[in-house]
């Protein structure tokens, strides 16, 4: 159990040391949040334990290496893991491409629209802007991050038959 942990802190470390240090720094993959993409595969994958595991270590990890106020992520990846969970127990029942892209939109929305929410509400007392370019850095983001969702779920299909690639199947009977 212990060792299990160690290693998901390690592939955490890994995974933040390469969305800091290289990703950041490409023009276009930088606007890719590759840390909530892994962290909802994690959670449709295994279990909430595990999620939960992953989403704590990766929230610390961005609160004590960025320069936002301290717990601020650790508060909006705690409720993007929450309607992520919502969302996945009562409306997908599949684990199909289509699920995973909606799941990975919502999650990314939710993510920067509450991390922009509470560091404004850390910081600042006056009236509630949004930045110039935050519908198109949205925008981005979002098509970033499902280009990434897409090409992760499929390296992954090739391994594993957890995923269906098709959203509805037509059952013939004969």
């Amino acid at each position: 159990m212990y060792f299990r942990i160690i290693i998901n802190l390690v592939l955490v470390l890994v995974l933040i040391a390469f969305q800091s240090s290289f990703l950041n720094l490409l023009p276009i993959v930088s606007y890719l949040n590759l840390l909530l993409v892994i962290s909802l595969f994690v959670l449709v994958m295994n279990d909430l334990d595990w999620a939960i595991v992953w989403f704590l270590l990766i929230a610390f990890c961005l609160d004590v290496f960025s320069f936002n106020a301290f717990g601020i992520h650790l508060m909006t990846l705690g409720l993007v893991l929450i309607i992520s969970y919502v969302l996945l127990i009562n409306f997908f029942t599949n684990r199909s491409l289509y699920s995973f892209l909606f799941l990975v939109g919502i999650a990314t929305i939710i993510y920067d629209a509450s991390l922009l929410f509470v560091d404004y509400l850390y910081i600042s007392s006056t009236l509630f802007v949004l930045p110039n370019d935050f519908w198109l850095d949205e925008l981005w983001r979002l098509l970033a991050n499902l280009i990434a969702t897409g090409i992760i779920f499929y390296i992954l299909n090739l391994f594993s038959k957890r995923f269906q690639p098709v959203f509805l199947r037509k059952k013939i009977f004969r």
